[in-house]
């Protein structure tokens, strides 16, 4: 008959694989290698930056950044930055910018000829240019000008950019 230590049956075992992440140890690295494909605790979260929302994959991290409307926000424009500057004025977005101007007037209660005013009167066209730039390109830019002549209805827009100006 054969008699064996526990410490000598414990030398004759295989040598056990061990997960890094978890410490679960397994006797074959096929069924650690299972573990780690298969186990919720292995799965690989991927954040978005933007809404903190996880995802398991590259693909469909990607695919909610493509699709999602969260995403898809349009940025503050000039306008906007010039409006919300003025931190007691409640500004609205969907205003045309000539109303809100008078209505952000009022309520600094400007007068023509004051600095203030003038400054401001100065800064507002500076932010209409910037808007105007931004969603129809610079001035020497006849694709840009033909998609503001499309925008405000001149039919077929001129074939110059000076033309254009002109309109």
């Amino acid at each position: 008959m054969l008699f064996c230590s526990i410490d000598q049956l414990n030398s004759c075992r295989p040598m056990e694989s061990i997960c890094s992440s978890c410490n679960r140890s397994f006797l074959t690295i096929g069924a650690l290698q299972q573990h780690k494909r298969d186990s919720q605790a292995h799965t690989q979260s991927l954040s978005c930056g933007n809404c903190n929302r996880s995802f398991n994959s590259e693909h469909a991290l990607e695919q909610h950044l493509r699709d999602s409307p969260v995403h898809h926000l349009v940025p503050e424009t000039p306008l906007d930055a010039f409006f919300r500057s003025f931190s007691t004025f409640e500004y609205d977005p969907s205003q045309p910018p000539a109303t809100s101007y008078a209505r952000l007037r009022a309520h600094e209660g400007w007068q023509r000829g004051e600095a203030a005013s003038a400054d401001a009167w100065d800064r507002y066209q500076g932010a209409l240019e910037g808007e105007l730039r931004m969603w129809y390109g610079d001035e020497d830019d006849l694709a840009a000008w033909h998609a503001l002549c499309h925008a405000i209805g001149v039919e077929p827009p001129p074939r110059t950019c000076d033309r254009c100006e002109q309109v």
